[in-house]
């Protein structure tokens, strides 16, 4: 892709001037935002027009756009609405990624990334910045590795997995579709699918309906005296 294509941006919150950080030190241009938030309407960011909603966007081949939005069930559910636009994959010239890396379209690496030989990254992710990869690990379409997060050698995080701030997952470990580990917390072994894991090692936060309660009361005040409705055991 030549220098200086124009890029529309999707989202205009914060995690947006990361992005287009980003897209400025790749030597691309960006055209304008468009953002659901009707009071950002009209305004701009950096200097750049935010021109409406996400809807208004172009659906053409000719548009080429970046999703900005760090939540990864919200970019899912943007880039499905668009059957024809160009997503390309934007690499911080900061970061050190392998030749032999596979990149899916929409994927965003950041600053200070790492990673490594084999691995493979799905599409409309995020490698945040100073984020490690190891060789032969394999990330899914629609995550998220927040700034500093590491996942070793031959790790499988699936769909919609979140990695929190300076988290760690063991080598060979997975980590099942849309699970989300906590900040500081470490995997050590297979884990999910769902729901928020914290800790070291990184256990399960039950939900209030899903607990196993002994003579105690839940949160709302209800008792509930069987195991975990989803047929599985309680926290580990």
């Amino acid at each position: 892709m030549e220098k200086k294509s124009r890029i529309f941006l999707i989202g205009a919150g914060d995690h947006a001037k990361v992005v287009l950080s980003a897209l400025v030190t790749c030597g691309f241009e960006c055209r304008g935002i468009y953002d659901d938030n009707p009071e950002l309407w009209g305004q701009t960011l950096w200097c750049l027009p935010i021109y409406g909603p996400v809807s208004k966007m172009p659906d053409t081949a000719e548009t080429m756009a970046v999703i900005a939005i760090g939540d990864n069930s919200v970019r899912r559910v943007i880039c499905e609405k668009f059957k024809n636009v160009c997503w390309p994959v934007i690499v911080h010239p900061k970061s050190v990624v392998d030749s032999s890396v596979r990149i899916g379209e929409g994927t965003i690496v950041m600053a200070g990334c790492i990673i490594e030989s084999d691995a493979a990254i799905g599409r409309h992710s995020i490698v945040n910045s100073g984020c490690y990869i190891g060789h032969d690990t394999k990330v899914g379409d629609y995550c998220h590795a927040a700034p500093r997060s590491a996942a070793g050698d031959n790790v499988t995080l699936a769909d919609g997995v979140f990695l929190g701030i300076g988290s760690l997952v063991r080598p060979y470990a997975a980590i099942a579709e849309n699970a989300t580990v906590g900040a500081g917390s470490t995997v050590i072994k297979d884990i999910g699918p769902g729901g928020t894991w914290v800790g070291s090692p990184a256990r399960r936060i039950p939900s209030p309906a899903r607990m196993r309660y002994a003579g105690r009361a839940s949160i709302t005040g209800t008792e509930l005296t069987g195991g975990c409705d989803d047929g599985q055991a309680s926290s580990e």
